[in-house]
């Protein structure tokens, strides 16, 4: 509660006073390939029979200090503490001193509500990742020229400070003409610039690493190219007589049963509705001036009182690159002595910070000279690649081939030929139905336990389920974890 994030006041943990379990969630926002990243969310009770989280009890000994924007800490644990003993050997699923801690996400505290009905007294608590501060104020990156997405992404999170270390940034297939970041939401520049890109994803994981990939990262990764895990719809094996000379194992399951993973609430959708064979990309070419020329004027005087400190937020009609900053005569005039810096030399976006010497000023014919980097022309690309069965196979009029198009609403600074890649990843990736699934797995072993608190977006796992006739592979792209019953004793997460 004191938000310094090191957890180890006296009060901080609140494990004993959560009722009713905990919810958290990580991934896209939704089970599609198509669904846009979003950011971890969680919730939970406290029992406050006492008032001890009421916001008007002076006397709670937090008081004051359950506030938004505490920061909290989402762990799970499994087994019992034990001394070492020679004579226990090391197995991959016996945890260290016999207990297995998870992190499953570090939070902020988003919202607080209150019930103090009798037998329902308590304080739920709303917490979303610490990515918020990607969403929380706007930011301007000046204009850059020729980068790749991920390098358009490092430059975000370069502004808002996020950790050098807590970044794992795949190398972008995309490179654009210019990329610029004029007071716009963090978060809403990421997903466009990850739309841009084509199928790839951001997330933040469960420990703070902000993480991006590509549009083929799930080709090359080992964990999304390899399956990490095989779920079934139920156990699997032959039973075996009890013999006494077969001694127990705890990984070995009652009556011979081989251990598997199991799964629950299984649902399957076709995808047949986020089918698209063809794909749209508007694009758009500028031309930088050869010389420097007047972009921006102010178009009137601009008087200044003793000692007065004036910032203007100059926004050109035109892109700008290689602003001077106002010289005296040149890009103005004024009755008394005056400073201006100059913020930003390139993009859409300079400051102008103007300083009266002490005696109060009139400024006139204020002006911005630089170079113009104005549009020349818009063109819009589709993708190269083949997709002509699909459209014959998928076309809403049955034999009239009319494709289904995904206009891609990615940054238009882009060369055509970089635009008809992207179109090209994003109709390869989506012409054919790809099934939309959601599964549980609960705690009803430790094989079970570890897949819950383990997996994470873009793993790819195999399905097997009688029912639908599926047995293949899969990639996660959300998780739900939820945590339940007495102590937490349930453990349950929800996979699409």
């Amino acid at each position: 509660f004191s938000g310094d994030g090191t957890f180890t006041g006296t009060y901080d943990r609140v494990t004993p006073d959560i009722r009713e379990g905990l919810t958290i969630t990580e991934g896209r926002d939704g089970a599609q390939q198509l669904s846009p990243p979003k950011m971890q969310e969680g919730e939970f009770p406290l029992r406050n029979e006492r008032g001890a989280y009421s916001q008007e009890n002076a006397s709670s000994p937090v008081y004051q200090q359950v506030l938004p924007g505490k920061p909290v800490q989402y762990q799970a644990s499994h087994g019992e503490r034990r001394t070492y003993r020679s004579h226990t050997l090391w197995r991959d699923h016996v945890y260290y001193r016999g207990k297995g801690v998870w992190p499953l996400g570090r939070h902020v505290i988003r919202d607080i509500s209150q019930t103090t009905a009798i037998g329902q007294r308590q304080v739920q608590i709303d917490t979303i990742g610490y990515e918020t501060v990607l969403g929380r104020a706007p930011i301007t990156v000046p204009l850059m020229t020729a980068p790749r997405i991920d390098q358009c992404v490092s430059a975000i999170l370069d502004k808002v400070s996020w950790p050098t270390d807590k970044r794992d940034i795949a190398i972008a297939d995309t490179t654009l003409l210019y990329w610029w970041c004029d007071e716009r939401d963090p978060w809403a520049a990421l997903l466009e610039l990850t739309i841009s890109e084509g199928p790839g994803t951001f997330y933040v994981d469960r420990d703070g690493v902000f993480r991006w990939e590509n549009r083929n990262y799930r080709t090359v990764a080992t964990r999304s190219n390899t399956s990490q895990a095989t779920f079934w719809d139920r156990q699997f094996g032959n039973r075996t007589a009890w013999r006494s000379h077969v001694l127990w194992r705890d990984h070995r399951l009652y009556r011979g049963r081989t251990s598997s993973l199991t799964i629950e609430n299984f649902s399957y959708d076709p995808g047949f509705r986020s089918i698209y064979n063809r794909a749209t990309y508007t694009t758009r070419r500028r031309q930088t001036a050869g010389s420097v020329s007047v972009i921006w004027s102010y178009g009137s005087a601009l008087t200044l009182s003793a000692g007065q400190v004036q910032t203007l937020f100059v926004r050109p009609a035109d892109l700008f690159t290689e602003a001077v900053s106002p010289v005296l005569t040149t890009d103005y005039t004024t009755t008394s002595a005056v400073t201006i810096e100059l913020t930003y030399t390139s993009g859409f976006l300079a400051i102008l910070r103007i300083t009266d010497g002490g005696g109060g000023a009139t400024i006139s014919n204020l002006q911005l000279r630089a170079k113009a980097i104005t549009v020349v022309s818009e063109t819009t690309v589709q993708n190269a690649v083949d997709a002509s069965l699909s459209i014959a196979t998928f076309s809403p009029i049955p034999g009239a081939d009319i494709p289904l198009t995904y206009q891609v609403q990615g940054w238009p600074e882009i060369a055509p030929e970089q635009a008809q890649g992207v179109c090209d990843a994003w109709v390869l990736r989506q012409q054919y139905p790809r099934p939309i699934i959601t599964f549980t797995v609960q705690n009803s072993n430790g094989e079970n336990l570890e897949q819950i608190l383990s997996r994470r977006p873009s793993d790819r796992v195999t399905l097997i389920e009688g029912n639908s006739g599926l047995n293949g592979d899969v990639w996660i792209n959300a998780i739900e974890r939820r945590i339940e019953g007495a102590q937490g004793r349930t453990a349950k997460a929800v996979y699409s």
